[in-house]
């Protein structure tokens, strides 16, 4: 019997999973298949029900779905839980159980393409979804000295930063103010976790940070991979600042889920070499 994995969100056009999943699963002579399954709201709860099925391993969870799977699952592993997010499901004993790999892809990519030191740092991260909180219960724990959340909606931001206030120097702020553009120029690393910048989406061509905002000495991370080269790490750029896509931590949050799936080694390399082709068709 093959077996089934998929990615469950929405949209879903600028994913590559698929693809580098499937390159680790076929390496490793797996039966098993990686499908896409884009999900509205409406379909949701469905889509979820169905992994129960005798052919499903699991599945991620990715926009805008990872804070809202946890009512649909049997139980969370110890980071999840912290988090209050979920990008993947594996399914033991006829239980969904919900993990978190997005934090461990976050901090594996910062250490291995840049020397980066996180204690007694200043942080901005824009965005306060799932992808944000990931990064941000990963950044405390690495001894971070201050973060400003930046974010469209406030209240949304707010209801964050009650959960972490009591760890770390907060504050919030949003997207468009000259204290906005004051705390990028003052932030040791920059995060986007938000969908800003994203191919296929109505946001594929907006930047939120001009050239001149950014400190040479900054870190930007955009955990955008598609595009390669974003309209943030674009501007990021011309400021001399030192920059890493999401691509990285795509392919190591995606290696770990696959580890939880079969108990096996993900193939590091093979699924770098799937995703680096699939971007140049997509």
């Amino acid at each position: 019997m093959t077996q089934l994995v998929g990615i469950i969100g929405n949209p879903l056009a600028h994913s590559i999973s698929p693809f580098f999943q499937q390159a680790a699963f076929d390496y490793l002579n797996i039966s098993a298949r990686y499908e896409m399954w884009p999900t509205r709201r409406n379909e949701f709860y469905q889509n979820i029900k169905k992994l129960f099925g005798v052919e499903y391993l699991g599945a991620n969870i990715t926009i805008p779905y990872k804070e809202e799977v946890i009512k649909y699952l049997d139980d969370l592993d110890s980071k999840a839980k912290l988090i209050g997010a979920v990008n993947t499901i594996v399914k033991k004993n006829n239980k969904l159980i919900g993990y978190n790999t997005d934090a461990f892809g976050f901090i594996r990519s910062i250490e291995s393409k840049s020397d980066f030191c996180f204690e007694g740092k200043k942080v901005l991260i824009i965005g306060a979804g799932g992808a944000a909180r990931s990064a941000i219960f990963s950044l405390i724990e690495k001894g971070i000295k201050s973060l400003v959340i930046a974010n469209r909606t406030l209240e949304r931001a707010n209801n964050l930063a009650e959960e972490i206030s009591e760890f770390v120097q907060l504050e919030i702020s949003d997207l468009e103010s000259l204290y906005f553009q004051k705390l990028v120029g003052e932030s040791d690393l920059i995060v986007n976790a938000s969908s800003v910048g994203m191919a296929h989406t109505t946001l594929n061509s907006k930047n939120l940070i001009k050239a001149d905002w950014f400190s040479s000495k900054s870190l930007v991370f955009d955990m955008v991979y598609n595009p390669i080269v974003t309209p943030l790490i674009t501007e990021a750029r011309k400021a001399g600042a030192e920059s890493i896509n999401g691509l990285s931590m795509l392919i190591y949050q995606g290696a770990s889920s696959f580890n939880l799936w079969t108990n096996k080694e993900a193939p590091i390399q093979i699924m770098t070499n799937a995703a680096e082709k699939a971007l140049k068709v997509l």
